[in-house]
């Protein structure tokens, strides 16, 4: 349903969020539903303005899709779409799934997404490939 929601934000609204991240959500539970609640529009932009071309990146590293983290250029000029927030939910859930909470891995869990939040884009963005495209055996095996 999170996705349908985000779809309704930018087919009726126009509006790409360009930061969701484990930070920038709120759960809560209602009845038997767990409630999603999108947070920090501080980065939004419409899908009409200027501004969804952005200067520079923008998002929390570990959740930018590949897109955004190999823009080209030290200021990685790129513009935004919503396939971009889209992506950043996948990274979401996989970060979730993993055990990691906003701050990192929780107590007693590995840090096994170590490389989405240490080193530099072009570094994250390697790693996050090579989990998509060809997950390697030694992370399968810690699950």
């Amino acid at each position: 349903m999170f996705n349908l929601g985000l779809h309704l934000m930018y087919k009726e609204v126009k509006l790409l969020h360009r930061d969701i991240s484990m930070g920038n959500l709120a759960f809560y539970m209602k009845g038997d539903q767990y409630i999603i609640v999108l947070l920090d529009f501080d980065l939004a932009t419409t899908t009409d303005s200027a501004e969804n071309s952005s200067q520079r990146r923008t998002g929390t590293a570990p959740f930018m899709s590949r897109d955004v983290l190999s823009a080209i250029g030290p200021e990685g000029k790129y513009i935004h779409h919503v396939r971009h927030d889209l992506e950043s939910i996948f990274f979401v859930i996989i970060w979730y799934g993993f055990g990691y909470d906003a701050r990192g891995p929780r107590p007693g869990k590995p840090d096994l997404l170590r490389a989405w939040r240490v080193g530099d884009y072009i570094k994250i963005y390697e790693a996050k490939k090579a989990f998509i495209s060809d997950t390697p055996p030694t992370l399968l095996n810690a699950i």
